[in-house]
């Protein structure tokens, strides 16, 4: 445990400093004087790979990292940043006949096509992406207060809902058409199972929702939070084992066999986030329950030798027992900065010391290990110990959300540990 409120201060103070080189680091690679945009992709050198596509995902998280930013560190260039990304959406992601936003868009280094000419795999309306979308716009909501800003989300939000939830089960489909009409491939990318529904869409539908609640508190938004977060602890949390299911049928029958620590341990915290911002005692309640056992089943994944979470698993989803499966022994950036947050979370619930040695062990890896000395987070630590080769910092599924959201959510949740350290009762929340 802490033993005084000024060794948390120092560890408030290291996180700050890391949020601001996060952000400088994308204040400085990430924008494309070309388009007024941001690059598609930028190398482990910090080089733009300029012929690579611009991926909906990045920019949303762009736009939600510096505007989020700007809410406790009002930088003027934070805003600019934006700005940016709020125009870039507008002009380019936006889909003006359709709705909703497209999942890429071609680079101004090749000869552009219309919309209409773009990559059918460009053109597909990924729920995940609407989702990141409502996420970022509700953020950028809150330093703008422009109504314009608002209705974009709550038209985000609407399409999800008129096409994407399922009245007879419950849920939401994975993926549709450019025109909101049925795709025979459904995956968020090639690794995964195409499934009619995943875990990973869910947790970030409920992440957008939970976003925009807070600046739109909607009856009908709040039953949508209620009945995902009993989606969760229905059907995705194994009861048995406690880890996520990943992928499912269109009833919520699980289909496949990996664990994904990264995912167990930001849904920890993430649900009882959503629970906490509606307000629901009874969910609050069972989330912080679920957020226990969640960190619980996430650090089967730690790293004795190391102190880092590994990546997955393979794993028998009738099977109770940890020992089962092969394990994938990389430390991916991501899941080390989702792991800070929730493992703190769960000590700040139980006051587990465990939980505390996790979130340490994990701050000391990333600096041992994932922090690039040219700036930024490396992808990930390979099976052997050394840095992942061939990976971009900045691309399609490399962007500043993950780790920058960590250090300010830790500065937050270090707050709720200073009466610990005092010796005094605190409010979990």
């Amino acid at each position: 445990m802490f033993k005084s409120e000024g060794v948390i201060q120092q560890f408030q103070k290291a996180l700050k400093k890391e949020a601001i080189s996060i952000l400088n680091y994308w204040a400085t690679y990430s924008p494309d004087p070309m388009d007024n945009g941001f690059y598609g992709q930028v190398d482990e050198n910090n080089d733009p790979v300029v012929q690579m596509p611009k991926g909906s995902v990045l920019n949303a998280r762009i736009l939600w990292s510096f505007s989020t930013a700007y809410q406790s560190d009002p930088n003027p260039k934070f805003l600019e940043l934006s700005t940016r990304a709020y125009h870039y959406f507008q002009n380019h992601f936006k889909d003006s006949k359709f709705g909703g936003a497209f999942w890429a868009i071609n680079p101004p280094y090749q000869p552009t096509a219309p919309h209409s000419q773009l990559l059918s795999a460009y053109q597909k309306k990924q729920i995940y992406a609407q989702a990141f979308w409502i996420y970022a716009l509700s953020s950028y909501y809150e330093i703008t207060k422009d109504p314009k800003v608002l209705d974009e989300a709550i038209l985000l939000f609407e399409l999800i809902e008129k096409y994407s939830f399922d009245a007879q089960f419950g849920g939401y489909f994975e993926a549709f058409s450019r025109d909101w009409n049925a795709l025979n491939d459904l995956r968020l990318s090639p690794k995964d199972e195409n499934a009619v529904k995943t875990m990973n869409t869910h947790l970030h539908i409920l992440e957008a929702y939970t976003g925009l609640y807070k600046i739109w508190p909607d009856t009908f938004l709040l039953n949508q939070i209620q009945g995902l977060l009993d989606c969760f602890d229905l059907h995705i949390i194994d009861a048995k084992t406690h880890h996520l299911r990943l992928f499912f049928d269109k009833s919520f029958t699980a289909q496949g066999t990996v664990v994904s620590y990264g995912h167990d341990i930001e849904a920890a915290w993430l649900l009882l986030e959503a629970a906490s911002t509606i307000k629901d005692k009874v969910r609050i309640k069972k989330m912080e329950q679920q957020c226990v056992a969640l960190a619980i089943a996430a650090k089967e994944g730690i790293d004795p030798g190391t102190g880092g979470l590994n990546y997955e698993k393979t794993y028998n989803i009738k099977s109770t027992s940890a020992s089962s499966g092969h394990l994938i022994a990389e430390k991916h950036w991501w899941v080390q900065a989702e792991a800070m947050v929730g493992f703190s979370e769960a000590y700040l619930q139980t006051l587990n010391l465990e939980f505390l040695d996790c979130t340490l062990q994990i701050w000391q890896y990333i600096q041992n290990y994932i922090l690039s000395k040219t700036g930024e987070w490396l992808w990930g630590i390979n099976e052997n110990g050394h840095p992942m080769k061939g990976y971009y910092k900045i691309g399609l599924w490399k962007c500043p959300y993950h780790n920058l959201r960590a250090m300010l959510e830790m500065q937050k949740r270090l707050n709720r540990m200073v009466p610990i350290s005092a010796g005094m009762k605190t409010n979990p929340h």
